[in-house]
């Protein structure tokens, strides 16, 4: 196995894995609104959950990491300048999004101080996720690239994203 093939494998099971925690992370979300919804008698519990879906999101995010070189390697010929932007972009907004959600989970930074920059970091994550599924739709390696990366931006579609890229990325390897 190459080093690009072997990339390539370790990026998808590295997605397909991340899609799957991807579920529980917007699951999470979800059963914190609702338990927030229910009250004040609940809010101690919806920000435990709070918590899981933050952890969570680091492990997710964390596991999206490798996908930023495999996707570059991939598409790179379709706009080489815009994969490297785009690389550096999603690599760059994977690292802050993991940093943040780290620092809001171990209490060393508030959700009203976290709020704003993780949220532009996601939207970094999204802008790759929907700038390289553009370059991987001309390519023909992700078909659906620009609409699972717009799923993908909207963190409760990141599961389709994470899990088709991870399929994808890893059919890609055996051919």
């Amino acid at each position: 196995m190459g080093r690009k093939s072997g990339l390539i494998t370790i990026a998808g099971h590295a997605a397909m894995v991340s899609g799957v925690l991807g579920v529980a992370m917007v699951a999470t979300l979800f059963v914190m609104y609702g338990l927030f919804a229910m009250g004040p008698g609940a809010r101690d519990a919806a920000l435990e959950v709070g918590w899981v879906n933050d952890v969570l999101a680091i492990v997710v995010y964390g596991m999206a990491l490798p996908v930023v070189p495999a996707l570059h390697v991939l598409v790179r010929e379709a706009g080489r300048t815009r994969s490297v932007v785009l690389a550096l972009v999603g690599g760059g907004a994977l690292v802050a999004t993991i940093v943040l959600q780290w620092l809001l989970a171990s209490g060393r930074m508030t959700f009203e101080a976290q709020i704003l920059p993780v949220s532009i970091a996601l939207l970094g994550v999204g802008v790759w996720m929907v700038g390289t599924g553009a370059l991987a739709r001309a390519t023909g390696f992700l078909p659906n690239g620009v609409r699972d990366g717009l799923l993908g931006m909207f963190y409760v579609g990141y599961p389709v994203w994470a899990i088709d890229v991870g399929r994808r990325l890893v059919e890609r390897r055996r051919t």
